[in-house]
Formats: structure tokens, C-alpha cells, sequence
């Protein structure tokens, strides 16, 4: 009830807060209502497996870059990590991978970039498991298509982090978390997150209705 009760204030804030400067479609709104309403189920179908180690918040905020000399060559190689790690956890790995994307990505390139991105990473994560692996291919890796429908999902967690950073803390500046809000908003409407939330709450509402009749068949 607590975390409810933060979600609804959170809408309510900003929607007073920002009213000048974002703009939430009412489809984007019912979603946000609706995870907030069916918040366990929500979180049951994002903890389904497989699951990988993710940052959990994966913003541009949080990489940094570092420069350094190659041995024995002394060429020049720039590497790149992850600070704040108070959110590291076990999820799907769609949540780094939409929620770095939806709030870091050249807003205006994304759309028509996004699905090649999702499969570079498929691909990559592919030659990485089996490189650790010693050849062995990843059983759990998503297709295409599941991992669409998995971003599509977790950008209710970009929804969600950007919404309380706005409307219930003040950890930016207003200005910029206007933008930052209205980028979200956007890629979640276009992304069709009522119909992500719907599907979620359905998966997982089939997924009981099919174990309740496995018990009463046993």
C-alpha cells in the first residue's frame, strides 16, 4: 500500500508540477495507474527467468569512460563501465538495455534504430556466453521477438524511475527534469505501453489460471 500510495503522489506531482512543460497522454497515464493497481503482478512477470545481472539504472548519468595505453603495443584504448550500483539485481535482460536506451539514445534516431541496437545485443551476448562458455550456446537467449516484446515491457521501469526523480525527489533540475520526463513519455506511447502493462497482467493471470488446474488435476 505504501509503494501505491508513492506512485499515485508521485503522478499527482508531477502532473501539478510540470503541467507548463509535459505533456502525458491519457494512454500513458492508464498505464501508469494500471502497474501501480497490479504492481505484484507487474513485478512477478518482470522476475520471471531467465534473468541476468543488470545495473538497474542504466542511464548516461551512470557510465563513465577511461582512457589508458594498450601493453605491450602502447596503443591508445579507451574502455568504458558502471558507477552507481545501488540498483544491481537480477531481471531481464531488456532493463539495462531499454532503459538505457529510452532515456540516453538520440531521442530522435531511436525509433527507427532501436530494433537493430536489440539485436546487436542478442548478438553480442550470444558470442559472449559462448566464449565463457567454451563454445556452448545460451539455451535461455531470448529471440528477437521476445526480447521486442521484453523492451517494450521494461520501459515501464524508465516510466517509473523518471516519474519519482520528477514528482517526488528533487534530484534534477527542473528544466531538465521536464525533458527528461516528456523523452520517456514519449517513447512509452509510442511503444504502446498500456497494451506492454495489459499483456503483462494477462501472462501472468494465465500463467495461475493454468497452475490452479494442474492442482486440482493432481
Amino acid at each position: 500500500p505504501q509503494i501505491a500510495l508513492l506512485f499515485e503522489e508521485t503522478l499527482k506531482n508531477v502532473q501539478r508540477k510540470y503541467s507548463a512543460h509535459v505533456s502525458l497522454p491519457p494512454a500513458v497515464v492508464e498505464a501508469y495507474t494500471l502497474s501501480i493497481k497490479h504492481q505484484t503482478t507487474v513485478r512477478r512477470f518482470w522476475s520471471r527467468a531467465p534473468l541476468t545481472c543488470v545495473h538497474g539504472d542504466a542511464h548516461i548519468g551512470n557510465v563513465f569512460f577511461e582512457k589508458s595505453l594498450e601493453e605491450p603495443t602502447n596503443r591508445a584504448k579507451e574502455t568504458m563501465g558502471f558507477v552507481d550500483l545501488q540498483c544491481f539485481a537480477a531481471e531481464n535482460c531488456m532493463r539495462d538495455v531499454a532503459y538505457h536506451l529510452i532515456t540516453s539514445y538520440p531521442e530522435e534516431c531511436l525509433p527507427a534504430e532501436e530494433r537493430e541496437l536489440i539485436r546487436c545485443y542478442l548478438s553480442d551476448l550470444r558470442r559472449a556466453y559462448a566464449l565463457a562458455h567454451g563454445g556452448q550456446e545460451c539455451a535461455d537467449l531470448p529471440s528477437e521477438e521476445e526480447a521486442w516484446w521484453q523492451y517494450r515491457c521494461h520501459s515501464l521501469h524508465a516510466l517509473h524511475a523518471f516519474m519519482i526523480s520528477a514528482g517526488f525527489m528533487d534530484l534534477m533540475v527542473e528544466e531538465a527534469a521536464a525533458r527528461v520526463v516528456q523523452r520517456v513519455v514519449n517513447h512509452c506511447h509510442r511503444l504502446d505501453l498500456l497494451g506492454a502493462v495489459k499483456g503483462m497482467i494477462a501472462a501472468v493471470q494465465e500463467e495461475d489460471a493454468r497452475a490452479g488446474v494442474a492442482r486440482k488435476q493432481d
